[in-house]
C-alpha cells in the first residue's frame, strides 16, 4: 500500500513537467517558419545596406525564413533624442512580435541593439554582422562577423602606382564608424614615409578645394564621408564630385564607392557579407538552438575590385594591378566580342579542313555512296509517285480532288506568308493527306448512302493509317506529309479526330489542308450527296470559323472568296501530284 502511494505522488509531481516539456515541443513543431529580424545602422539608400540585403536575400531565397527589415539611417540622425524616437517607434512596431533572431549590420545597430535587447527584443539570439572592430565583451548569444578589410593592402597598391608619393589624402567623417577605422589607419602610419594627411571636415565645396589642389604624385584614399563636421551630407554625391575634378585616382576600402566615381582597391564587398551571413544563418539553423553558440567569425569578404574606365582615365594599365583583380565595365575586346563567332568558325575551319582530309582518303568510297544515295532517292521519288498513282485509280474523283486541294492550299500558304519550304512540303502534304485511305475498304469509301457507326468508325482511321504509313521517312517532307495526314481532321475547338487537338496544337499546314479539304468537299459532288452552292459553302466557312476552321485562315479565304473560286474551278491552277513529287528532290 504505501509502495503504491509513493508511485502515485512521484506521477503528480513528474506529471505537470511532462506535460510542460510536451507543450513545448508542440509550441516548436507548430511555428511554420524562423522570424528574423534585420536591424540596419544605416539608410535603405545606401548602397552599402543594399549590397548587404541583396546578398542576404539570395542567399536565403530557398530558406523558409521571414525576413524583417529596418534602417535606423544613423549616419544621418544619432542624436540621443532621435534614438529615443527611434526605440519608441520599435516598441509600437515589435510589440507582440517574437523574433528568432536578430542580424545587426555595422555598429551603430548592434550598440541599439544592445542597449536595447531586453525591453525591445525580447533578449533575442543574434548575429551580428560588419562590426569594424571585435568588441571588448562578447555578449552572450551572440556571434560576429568582424570587418577583416586589410587596409595596408589598398594603401600598398595606391603607392605601387604611385611610388613618388609625399602625402596619403585619407577622406574620412568624424562618425563612430569614421573614428574606429581613423583609429585602425593611424597605427599603421608608422609604417609608410608618407605624409597622413586627414580630410574630415568641410562642405562640398570646401572638400572639392581641398582635392583639386592635391599634387599630382600624391595618393588618395576615401573612406567614408556622411558627416562634415555640423550636419549629415549625401555620401555618393560628394564622392562622385570629388572623383570628376581629382587630379590623381581616389581609392577606396569599399565595394560601394566605385559606381560613385572611385577606382576602387583592395575592397570591401557588402554583397559578399550578406551572402556569407546567409550561410552562417542557416550553418545557425542546422547546428542547434542559438543559445548553444557563441563566438567570432573572421572571413575575409575583399578582394582586388578597380574600375576599368577610371584606370584608363588615369593612365593604369592592367598590369599595374595584382593578376587576381576583377576589373569592373572593362569593354569587351576583339576576341571576347566575337567569341562565340570565332569559336563556331573555328569549329566550322577545323571541320572543312577534316572533311577535305577524309574526301581526299576515301574518294573511292564517297562516290560510291553518292551513286548509293542516287539511286535511294530515285528509288524513293518513283515510291512516293506510284503511291500518288493508286490514291489516283482508286477513284478518279479522288485524284481531282487531291489537284484542286494542292492548288488552294498553295494560295493560302503563300499569301499567309510561309516559307518556301513550308511550301513544298505542303504540296506533297495535300496530295498524300488520304493516303490512309488505302487502307480503307471499297465498299465504304463508294457507299451511296450513310455510313452506319461502324463503318464511320473505320473511315476515322484513315488518319492514323497514313501517319504510319508515312512516319518513318528518313525525308522531312514525307515526314511533314505524315503529320499533315494524321491532323487534316482536327478541328480548331477541340472537336476533330483522331487525337482531338486544337488551337495551334494542330500543325500549320494541317489547318490549311483541313480548309481546302472540307471546301472542294462541299463544292464537289459525291456518291452520298450533291455539290452544296457556293453561297451555301461561303455561309460555312463563316459559321465554322473558330470551330472547325483556324479563324486566321478562314478570315482570309472568306476575304479572298471570288479568287479562292476561281483557283478551284481551274482544278487547283493545274497544281498535278507530279509536281507535289517534286518537292522530293
Amino acid at each position: 500500500m504505501k509502495r503504491a502511494m509513493y508511485f502515485a505522488v512521484l506521477w503528480m509531481i513528474l506529471l505537470p513537467a511532462l506535460l510542460a516539456a510536451d507543450t513545448d515541443r508542440l509550441a516548436r513543431e507548430s511555428k511554420k517558419n524562423t522570424e528574423i529580424l534585420i536591424l540596419h545602422s544605416y539608410s535603405q539608400s545606401f548602397s552599402w545596406t543594399e549590397t548587404i540585403n541583396r546578398g542576404l536575400i539570395e542567399g536565403s531565397s530557398d530558406r523558409d525564413y521571414s525576413l524583417w527589415f529596418e534602417y535606423m539611417d544613423a549616419k544621418r540622425f544619432n542624436s540621443p533624442e532621435y534614438l529615443e524616437q527611434l526605440y519608441d517607434m520599435f516598441s509600437y512596431k515589435f510589440s507582440g512580435a517574437e523574433f528568432d533572431l536578430v542580424v545587426t549590420s555595422d555598429n551603430l545597430a548592434y550598440e541599439f541593439f544592445m542597449d536595447h535587447r531586453s525591453s525591445l527584443f525580447n533578449n533575442a539570439p543574434a548575429l551580428s554582422i560588419g562590426l569594424n572592430e571585435q568588441p571588448g565583451v562578447r555578449a552572450e548569444n551572440v556571434r560576429y562577423i568582424i570587418e577583416r578589410n586589410d587596409y595596408r593592402k589598398n594603401i600598398d597598391l595606391a603607392l605601387t602606382a604611385h611610388p613618388d608619393a609625399r602625402n596619403i589624402h585619407i577622406i574620412i567623417d568624424q562618425t563612430l564608424t569614421g573614428s574606429i577605422i581613423r583609429e585602425q589607419l593611424e597605427d599603421l602610419s608608422g609604417e609608410y614615409t608618407q605624409e597622413f594627411n586627414w580630410i574630415d571636415s568641410g562642405d562640398l565645396e570646401e572638400l572639392t578645394r581641398k582635392i583639386k589642389a592635391v599634387h599630382p604624385r600624391d595618393v588618395i584614399v576615401y573612406v567614408l564621408y556622411f558627416y562634415d563636421g555640423e550636419k549629415p551630407v549625401n555620401n555618393d554625391r560628394i564622392l562622385n564630385r570629388l572623383a570628376s575634378v581629382s587630379p590623381v585616382p581616389i581609392y577606396s576600402f569599399w565595394s560601394f564607392a566605385i559606381p560613385e566615381g572611385a577606382l576602387g582597391g583592395y575592397v570591401y564587398d557588402g554583397y559578399l557579407l550578406g551572402r556569407f551571413s546567409s550561410h552562417v544563418l542557416e550553418s545557425i539553423w542546422q547546428n542547434g538552438e542559438p543559445d548553444q553558440w557563441q563566438g567570432l567569425v573572421n572571413q575575409p569578404m575583399a578582394g582586388y575590385q578597380v574600375d576599368f574606365p577610371t584606370a584608363r582615365r588615369y593612365g593604369l594599365d592592367k598590369q599595374d594591378f595584382p593578376r587576381d583583380t576583377l576589373f569592373l565595365r572593362e569593354p569587351e575586346g576583339f576576341f571576347q566580342k566575337h567569341a562565340r563567332v570565332l569559336g563556331v568558325s573555328s569549329v566550322i575551319i577545323l571541320v572543312l579542313v577534316l572533311l577535305i582530309i577524309l574526301i581526299q582518303i576515301n574518294l573511292q568510297r564517297h562516290k560510291a555512296l553518292n551513286r548509293y544515295n542516287s539511286a535511294m532517292v530515285k528509288t524513293q521519288k518513283e515510291v512516293m509517285h506510284n503511291l500518288s498513282i493508286v490514291i489516283e485509280r482508286r477513284s478518279s474523283e479522288t485524284a481531282e480532288h487531291l489537284n484542286r486541294i494542292t492548288g488552294l492550299s498553295t494560295f493560302i500558304a503563300q499569301h499567309l506568308g510561309l516559307s518556301q519550304d513550308q511550301i513544298d512540303s505542303l504540296h506533297l502534304g495535300a496530295s498524300l493527306h488520304d493516303v490512309g485511305k488505302v487502307g480503307i475498304s471499297d465498299t465504304i469509301l463508294k457507299k451511296a448512302g450513310p455510313l452506319t457507326p461502324p463503318e464511320m468508325a473505320e473511315i476515322r482511321t484513315h488518319p492514323r493509317k497514313g501517319y504510319e504509313i508515312l512516319k518513318d521517312s528518313e525525308n522531312e517532307y514525307i515526314r511533314t506529309a505524315a503529320i499533315i495526314a494524321l491532323e487534316h481532321h482536327e478541328c480548331w475547338d477541340g472537336s476533330g479526330y483522331p487525337d482531338g487537338k486544337q488551337g495551334e496544337e494542330i500543325h500549320i499546314l494541317a489547318r490549311i489542308v483541313t480548309m481546302c479539304d472540307v471546301v472542294d468537299a462541299l463544292l464537289s459532288e459525291r456518291s452520298y450527296k450533291p455539290a452544296w452552292s457556293t453561297i451555301r459553302v461561303r455561309d460555312y466557312v463563316l459559321e465554322q470559323n473558330g470551330k472547325l476552321f483556324d479563324p486566321a485562315i478562314a478570315e482570309f479565304v472568306l476575304a479572298n472568296w471570288q479568287e479562292f473560286l476561281s483557283i478551284w474551278e481551274a482544278g487547283g491552277d493545274k497544281v498535278s501530284l507530279k509536281h507535289a513529287v517534286q518537292a522530293l528532290d
